[in-house]
Parts: C-alpha cells; structure tokens; sequence
C-alpha cells in the first residue's frame, strides 16, 4: 500500500511538473483575455502574418464564439490567403452574431471581384443591399471596372478621385494600368514614378513598374521593381497577391538561368504558400535548372495529371522529357498542346523541328543544336541555352551553337554577355556575314550605334542587301547620325521596284518635312500598285499639308478600299472637314473616334476640332480635357491645348 501511493504520488508529480513547463513556455497563454488574443491576432494580420492572424482569432472566438471583431478578422484574413469558401463560413457567422452590415458588406465587396462575380457586385453597388459608404463605393467602382476592362470608365473615375485627394494609391495604380493597356506607356511611368514616390513601400504600385519595365523589354529593370515590391509585400499583398508576384520574378531569374535567385525565390513562396502549384511548379524548374532531371519531371507529371489544362507545367514537361532524351514522350505532350492549341505558330515550328531529331545522335553538336531550337520555341530559353552549351562542350568551335547563345543573352536582355560573345566569334570569324549581323545587334542593344553602323555599312558594302539596307537607316536615325536617308536612295538606284524601302524613304522624308520629296515617293509607290491603301492615305496626307486639291479624292480612294481601317477613315474624315464638308466629315469620324480615339489620340482630335466647328462645344471641351489629359504625348499636343482654352473661354 504505501509502494501504491509512493508511485501515484511521483506520477501526479510528473504530470504536475510537465503542466507548468507548457504553461511557462506558452507564456501561461491560458490566462492571456479575449481582447488580447484579438489585438495580437489583427496585429499579425497587418503584418501580413494570416495563417498565424488566424489561429489566434479563432483561439479568441473558443472564448467567445460569436465575438464578431473576430469573426471579421478571421474573414479579411482567410480573403488575404485566398480561401474563399471560408470567408464565406466566417461572414456567415459574423453576421448571424450581429457584426455591423457596413463591415460585413465590405468583405462582401471583396469576395466578389476576388470571385470574378462583376455582375453581381455591379448590380448590389448599384442597389441598396450593401451599406457603405459613398468614399468605399466611389472605391469599389473603380476597382470594378479596372477588373472588367473598362478603361474608358477608369480614366474618368481615377482622375476624378485624383483630383479630389491626389494620394489616393489604388486610383493611381489603375490609372496608370488602363494608361499603359491603352499604349500610353510614358504616361502609365509617370503615375507610377509618382506612385512609389509617395509610398515606396507600395508593394503593387512596384508590381506594376516591373510589369511595365519588361514590357519595354527592360528585364533587369522589371526585375528590381519586383524585388522592392517582394521587400514590401507582407501585410500590403493578399497571399495570391504574392505568388504572382513571385512567379513573374522567377520567370526572369529561369530567363537568365540564375539558380542562386530562383532557389531563394521559391523559398520566399513556400514561406507564404507551402504545397502550393506554384511552389512545386517552381521547384521543377529549379530541378531543371541543377540538371536533376527525373525529380524535375515527376513533379511536372504530377502537376499536369491533377490539371491538365496547365499549359506552363505542360511545356515544361515537354521541356524535361527532350532533356532527358525522351524524344516519344515529348512529341506526345506537344502533340497533346498542338490539339488545344491549333493556332500557335510556335508549337508547329516546334514540333517541325523535333521531328528532325533523331535520339541515336544524342552524341553530336547538331543532335543539341536541333534540341535548342525546339527548347526555344517551347520559350524555354534556360533549357536551350544548356541545349547549346552541351553542343558547344561536344564541338567547342560550333559556330551555330555560339550564335546560338549570343541570340538567346540578347533575348533575355543580358547585352553585355552578348556583345562579348559576339566580339570573340567575329575575331575568329571576321568576314562571316552571320556573325558580323549578330556583332551589329549586340553593339546596338550595349548603345554603341556609331559601332553598331560601323559593321552594317561593312557588311553591306561586302553584300548589300534590302534587309541591311534598312538597317543602317534605322540605326544611322536612332543614333542622330544623320544622312539616315542615302542607303535607301542608293538602293532604290539600283532596285526601283523595292517597295519596302520606298515606302520607308517616303515616311523618313515626310517625318523630316520633306513633303514634296514624299508625295514624290508616294506617287510612285501608288503608280506601280493602284490599291496599295497605305501609300493612297500617306500620299493623301502630304498632299493636304502641301494644299494640293488632290487630297479629299486620295483620301477617299483609300477610304474606300479599307473603311474600317481607323488611320485611313481619321485621315479622309478630318480631310472633309478641312475641305468644308463638315456633316460628311463627322459622319466618318465620330465611328472612328468611338472605335479607336482611345488609344490614338490624333483621331480623338480631330473629331474634337470637327466638333467645335459644329457648334457642339461641351462636348468637345470634355473630349479635349481627357484627351490632354491621357496622352501626354502626340503630334498635335499644342493645337489641341489651344483649341481647349478656346472652348473654355468662349462658354465662360
């Protein structure tokens, strides 16, 4: 007996002993109030922490299950992860515990357009059914339209926001989003610039500069937007958010085969999204890229076997499986793309090319060569360039296969790796035609035209050529190195019917005032092809600047072969006004303008002036202030500034 109560006296003990050691390392978080856990659990959730936020808001809501600050909390932090249906529940609940419709009706705003429900959330801003206020409303339309691609609602609605409180983030984002869709890339720049210049911690103002620096092909530039934008994501970008984020940041970093910055890219997303597609779908890459092929490969075949409709990890797959000299297999994936993909020009030439490969050659410079073209028409760049490095290893002196990489470093905006490649072929090669061309891109892409001309005029004085022809123009005109125009005029000397260089001589003269010299050109081109519609409207151009009477006929000649042409319908529609025929002139332009003076602003002009001449002026004083304010930039800029402050002058 006494043995009995010894052993259950240690054993409570022990018990005893191990409870107070989980409470000191918990902080003794039994104790810890509802309204603690609720302020730790908002914090965490501004600090972009929504997993953690979580937990710790529904260990407050276990203390009080209808606390609705919680509920709420849980809400906005399952929308920042992305897992809609538990908004859904947590919504529910808040509402059913009584939590304030203006709070509840906000998350609901955001479920829908995170759910792609426009109709829905159009229609109840457009109601009464959701309690908010005017500011969130005037907010939510906007957010609206910019997700249903209405620019034209998203200039008006920003600018307006703007104007009334010019920090306004979210508006000068989409602005500068619609800006740059519509073309207006300096424009877009400049409300970006001037977004991160108010906040450069605005993670998606920084999302949006590297989205539009690579669209300008400046990769190195997109990726330093990115990088800020991930400095600054926690707590400012929902977690899908940031998964895009950093799948466009991985892209680039797979584009230039960087494997230290993809490895630490793909641990920043298995920090925010653990076991997500995009996580694994970059660790395949990142396999790839250390060369463990078949890891890489079963993980894509995993990924395409749960979603077979996703195309990336499919041209990866395809990618990994002609790494691996799998060349059945890889033509069945392509196979399999071609079908959903009947269209794509590259995926036929891909498919061309893989054909030609025959797997016993896997041995061969020409075997990795053929190997790369397919690997870069799948736009798999990282995976050609090891095509071509293996071809190189095999055949150190393979000309195709350093042409090869010097093409592919230009691709990915790497210019100063292919200049150098290119210096060394041409010292090896130095009256190789092929070569000399690359020499001249490469000098070009560094900036070094006066270099880069250099070589184009060698090359052409070895074996002229119209491609070469037009090349030097090109860069004699980038360059301001003047007399741009004397290589074209020396080859038309030689080959009159060169149509391609006589049209480019005639725009170079117009663009320089050379009127007369174009209309010449342009007669020309019109005389050997009487339904070309592009010289008929340049031709009917010059002559209307010339003020020669045959220009409204021209004009019409053109129209009449391309009506829907907008440029060809602008020009003949603004010529009849200018001629007296104003009713027949805004018959033409008014469907052009609604057509495309969005996204061209010499045709919003021209409707706007033929407008004031009609008498319609608020009208037009409307169309001016947006066109003056959305385009920045075009031909006749200080016409239409003059024009608007006559407008306004005379309704004053």
């Amino acid at each position: 007996m006494t043995t009995t109560l010894t052993t259950t006296t240690k054993a409570r003990a022990r018990v005893l002993l191990l409870a107070s050691v989980l409470l000191a390392a918990a902080g003794c978080d039994i104790f810890t109030s509802t309204q603690a856990r609720l302020e730790r659990g908002e914090k965490l959730l501004a600090a972009g922490a929504y997993t953690e936020a979580i937990v710790e808001l529904k260990n407050a809501l276990d203390s009080e299950p209808k606390n609705t600050r919680a509920l709420l909390g849980v809400a906005r932090a399952s929308l920042q992860l992305g897992r809609l249906d538990a908004v859904d529940k947590a919504l529910a609940d808040a509402r059913a515990a009584g939590a304030p419709a203006a709070e509840t009706d906000a998350v609901q705003a955001e479920l829908r357009l995170a759910r792609g429900e426009y109709d829905k959330l159009r229609a109840e801003l457009d109601g009464d059914s959701l309690k908010l206020s005017d500011a969130a409303r005037a907010e939510l339309r906007l957010r609206l339209a910019s997700a249903s691609g209405d620019c034209a609602t998203v200039l008006t609605l920003a600018r307006a926001q703007l104007a009334a409180d010019a920090k306004r983030p979210g508006a000068r984002l989409l602005l500068a989003e619609c800006l740059a869709r519509r073309g207006n890339f300096a424009a877009a720049r400049k409300e970006l610039d001037t977004a991160v210049a108010q906040d450069e911690h605005d993670a998606a103002a920084w999302i949006a500069m590297g989205r539009l620096r690579q669209v300008r092909g400046d990769r190195r530039g997109a990726e330093e937007a990115l990088h800020k934008a991930a400095k600054n994501a926690a707590g400012r970008l929902s977690v899908p958010q940031q998964t895009m984020m950093y799948s466009a940041l991985a892209q680039l970093q797979i584009e230039r085969g960087d494997v230290a910055g993809l490895r630490e890219t793909r641990a920043a997303v298995l920090a925010v999204a653990p076991g997500s597609v995009v996580a694994e779908y970059l660790g395949a890459n990142l396999d790839l890229l250390d060369g463990k092929l078949e890891p890489a490969a079963a993980t894509l075949q995993r990924l395409v076997s749960a979603e077979a409709k996703f195309g990336p990890a499919r041209l990866l797959l395809t990618s990994a499986l002609l790494a691996q000299n799998k060349l059945e297999q890889a033509r069945q994936q392509l196979g399999g793309l071609i079908n959903d993909l009947p269209n794509s020009v590259a995926l036929k030439a891909a498919d061309q090319e893989l054909g030609k490969i025959d797997a016993a050659k896997s041995s061969t410079a020409e075997y990795w060569l053929h190997v790369a073209l397919v690997q870069a028409a799948l736009d798999q760049p990282a995976m050609a360039r090891k095509a071509l490095e293996s071809a190189l290893k095999i055949d150190p002196k393979s000309r195709a296969a350093g042409i090869g990489l010097a093409q592919l470093e230009l691709r990915v905006g790497d210019n100063t790796a292919a200049l150098a490649r290119a210096n060394e072929l041409a010292k090896g090669a130095p009256d190789d035609a092929g070569i000399a061309l690359l020499l001249a891109n490469a000098q070009s892409a560094n900036g070094d035209h006066d270099a880069a001309v250099a070589t184009l005029e060698k090359l052409y004085g070895q074996s002229p050529k119209n491609s070469l022809a037009m090349a030097i123009h090109e860069e004699r005109k980038r360059a301001s190195l003047g007399n741009q125009n004397a290589v074209l005029e020396g080859w038309l000397k030689d080959h009159p019917g060169d149509r391609v260089i006589r049209f480019a001589l005639a725009e170079s003269l117009r663009a320089a005032g050379d009127n007369a010299g174009a209309a010449a050109e342009f007669q020309t081109l019109v005389e050997q092809e009487p339904r070309d519609v592009a010289s008929l409207n340049n031709l009917a151009w010059v002559y209307y600047l010339l003020k020669d009477k045959r220009a409204v006929a021209t004009a019409k000649r053109a129209y009449d072969l391309a009506p829907k042409v907008a440029s060809v319908a602008d020009t003949y529609g603004w010529l009849l006004v200018e001629s007296g025929a104003l009713r027949e002139g805004l018959e033409v332009l008014q469907p052009t303008d609604a057509a495309a003076g969005g996204v061209q602003p010499e045709i919003r002009y021209h409707y706007a002036s033929a407008l004031v001449r009609s008498g319609q002026k608020d009208q037009a004083r409307v169309m001016l202030d947006d066109l003056l304010t959305n385009s920045p930039e075009f031909e006749n800029r200080e016409e239409a500034e003059a024009l608007l402050r006559s407008v306004s002058a005379s309704s004053t």
